[in-house]
């Protein structure tokens, strides 16, 4: 009985993309993750990879090389798409040690509001242009790092 239950709040990445994919993707596996990084989201096993992994920066083994902005699929094409786009991280005291911010060495961030805005708009542009009409995009978003307004605009 208890699988049958989709809760409205989490505190578990995990369990939000599960209820997502239960919810939304019938095929029970994210089609396309454009950020992929090295799979956090997958590790478990919990939360299946998706069919193509890309990453701007590739660190993980059948990763591809692309940016989010520029998908290699036809309009229209792809069923489900998760995506974790970076967060403004240019600037603050952990840059100017040696070892650097780990954030920034790990992930491509931005550097400035107004980059990291278009970023968002060119991104929800593509997703809009290879997504089959009516299906799944989830979308994580950081809390952390940059106006929250300009983002929303950007949605």
């Amino acid at each position: 009985m208890q699988d049958n239950i989709i809760k409205s709040i989490s505190y578990s990445q995990e369990e939000i993309l599960q209820w997502t994919l239960k919810l939304y993707v019938p095929e029970g596996c994210f089609e396309v993750d454009p950020t992929f990084s090295k799979g956090n989201f997958y590790k478990s096993g919990a939360v299946p990879r998706p069919k193509y992994c890309f990453d701007i920066i590739p660190q993980a083994e059948g990763v591809t090389q692309t940016v989010c902005r520029s998908l290699p699929f036809t309009e229209k094409s792809i069923g489900s798409m998760i995506i974790d786009l970076p967060f403004l991280a240019t600037t603050g005291v952990s840059l100017k040690g040696n070892d650097g911010n780990i954030v920034n060495r790990r992930f491509g961030v931005c550097k400035n509001e107004t980059e990291l805005t278009q970023l968002y708009e060119d991104t929800l542009a593509e997703a809009w242009r290879v997504l089959k009409p009516g299906r799944c995009f989830g979308y994580e978003m950081s809390r952390q790092g940059f106006k929250r307004k300009a983002i929303y605009n950007a949605l």
